[in-house]
């Protein structure tokens, strides 16, 4: 230990090496700065960083998907074609307030808050897409079997 101490006694680097201790060190008069962290950044820096990236990743996004719901339901008229949030497919025949009442079959209509709207049902999409199911990778329309197969007659009994 002493021959180290001896030879940075004698190094000619001893002068630039206490300047850097003193530079670094704090000074006695209370002033103390703040010590950069990793990459030369202060912590607090990066914790403000991390919640913009946060918002603009996560709030941002929700918070227009919001605002085209609430449009989309204030807009909401007679002969519109809605899906309800629990998966109900209906067409609205009346509008009020806050109330919308769907036609969901013939006959049967249904009350819902405006709230209970999740999307409005583009009927040119849905046809596109039905046309676009209805084929094979071949281009050749699928046919479908018939609705009335026999029923199991165990599975009718456990029931």
């Amino acid at each position: 230990m002493n021959s180290i101490l001896t030879s940075l006694l004698a190094s000619s680097r001893l002068p630039e090496i206490l300047a850097a201790v003193q530079e670094t060190a704090p000074s006695g008069d209370g002033s103390e700065t703040q010590t950069p962290g990793p990459g030369g950044l202060n912590l607090p820096f990066l914790v403000l960083m991390m919640v913009g990236v946060f918002y603009f990743v996560v709030f941002a996004p929700e918070r227009k998907n919001r605002k085209r719901q609430e449009q989309m339901r204030a807009s909401l008229g007679k002969g519109d074609k809605v899906m309800t949030t629990s998966g109900l497919f209906g067409t609205v025949v009346q509008s009020q307030d806050d109330i919308v009442v769907l036609q969901v079959a013939e006959g049967v209509r249904l009350k819902f808050t405006r709230a209970a709207i999740q999307d409005r049902i583009d009927p040119d999409a849905v046809k596109a897409k039905g046309e676009k199911a209805g084929k094979d990778e071949k281009g050749a329309k699928k046919t479908t079997e018939s609705a009335s197969e026999p029923v199991d007659a165990e599975f009718v009994e456990k029931s």
